[in-house]
């Protein structure tokens, strides 16, 4: 016989359904609740990550702009001695930006700070990126800087260009005809012709400290439309930025040695006969340093040939005279020192003649360091000077139709 259950029964078979499928539900709540939440830490750590990619997006733009120029240019503002630039998106899309700004102290300090959109929040992540730089030990942003004054006259030009950009050089080799003009020529001095354009041509910007620059009847500074045109002789760019800066406010410190290359130095090198490529040389140098133990001159009718990784120094005087020549095969690079660190020297670096006949074409692959002794850098001639010189000490002068590429 069949009994029905009992409403007592019924009810708590209802009860005991019903508890089941809360704990279900809690147990699946759960569940979703903690895949969520590995989600959100998984996308939160991909933004975390991701915003220290985008603060050293920032700082890598502070870098090329103290590279370029302490000054505001490019989209960077400047007040107070700090340089600021914010940039949405550095990597594309729409939930990132970065705010970078870096100190006029010597060094400059970078501070940039990454944002990445927090994920299913409406805030942002950030991590900040701190970069204190210290000064490189050969090369520098500028053609020409020193201490004392600066003269240029005759036809000479100083120039740049990039190596790196078809836009601005043929095959990574320099051309009058794709130049740019960013050199900088820089002194420190606070005389009243602290740089003499004279009748020279500088395309980019002079700097000084709180010296005055003069140009003469035919000379100009300024880009490259302004000093191309015939108009503009005799002025400097005003508009839409001076060209002719006065607040230079690095200290130039003084060439010092590279560390070992005296006890590293190479036997110095000694004129004979030297045949490369066909040609004979006065001088060959290769890879290494050679120490000269004493002035070194190169007349007409002398040359030197550098095909290697190379470094002279020379402790006296440096001269190239008549139609004596160094000339740079491509692929090769030449550092040349010359003085000692004895201040009340009267040593000099004079580059006439043939001058440097950079094969390499790249500014970089050649760079002149004048120590303390070294009083006066001259460079005369015809050949183009592509390069970088540094004699902080001494009064520089270019001359005749010398052209300076930095």
């Amino acid at each position: 016989m069949i009994t029905e259950p009992s409403q007592k029964e019924s009810g708590s078979t209802l009860v005991l359904a019903l508890i089941i499928v809360g704990i279900s539900f809690v147990v699946v709540g759960s569940y979703v609740g903690l895949a969520l939440n590995r989600n959100k830490v998984a996308m939160h750590s991909m933004a975390w990550n991701q915003a220290m990619a985008v603060a050293e997006a920032g700082v890598e733009e502070g870098l090329a702009q103290i590279q370029y120029s302490i000054t505001p240019t490019n989209g960077w503002s400047g007040a107070g001695g700090v340089y600021s630039l914010a940039r949405n998106s550095p990597f594309g899309g729409t939930n990132s930006h970065f705010a970078v700004n870096f100190t006029s102290a010597d060094p400059p300090v970078i501070t940039s700070t990454g944002y990445v959109r927090a994920p299913l929040l409406s805030g942002y992540i950030k991590r900040v990126v701190r970069v204190t730089t210290v000064k490189g030990t050969n090369q520098f942003p500028y053609g020409i800087r020193a201490k004392g004054t600066i003269t240029i006259s005759g036809s000479s030009i100083l120039d740049s260009f990039d190596s790196s950009d078809t836009n601005y050089s043929i095959n990574g080799m320099y051309t009058p005809l794709r130049h740019k003009d960013n050199i900088y020529v820089a002194s420190q001095s606070g005389a009243s012709k602290a740089v003499q354009v004279g009748t020279g041509k500088i395309f980019g910007y002079v700097e000084t400290s709180a010296g005055t620059v003069t140009v003469g009847s035919s000379g100009v500074v300024g880009d490259n439309n302004y000093a191309s045109n015939s108009l503009n002789a005799g002025t400097i760019q005003m508009s839409p930025v001076y060209h002719a800066l006065t607040n230079y406010n690095k200290d130039v410190v003084d060439v010092s040695l590279p560390s070992g290359i005296l006890t590293n130095a190479l036997s110095p090198p000694l004129p004979g006969t030297h045949w490369v490529n066909g040609t004979n040389y006065t001088y060959a140098l290769g890879n290494g340093t050679y120490n000269n133990l004493a002035s070194l001159t190169i007349p007409g009718g002398g040359s030197m040939v550098v095909t290697g990784n190379a470094t002279l120094y020379v402790p006296g005087s440096f001269t190239l005279s008549g139609s004596g020549f160094v000339y740079l095969a491509p692929g090769s690079t030449f550092s040349l020192y010359v003085g000692t660190t004895n201040v009340s020297g009267n040593d000099s670096i004079t580059i006439s003649g043939g001058g440097v006949a950079n094969g390499t074409g790249v500014a970089s692959s050649f760079a002149v360091f004048g120590l303390p002794s070294v009083k006066t850098a001259t460079y005369s001639g015809s050949a183009a000077f592509i390069g970088t010189s540094d004699a902080p000490e001494a009064s520089t002068t270019l001359s005749g139709s010398a052209m300076g590429v930095g």
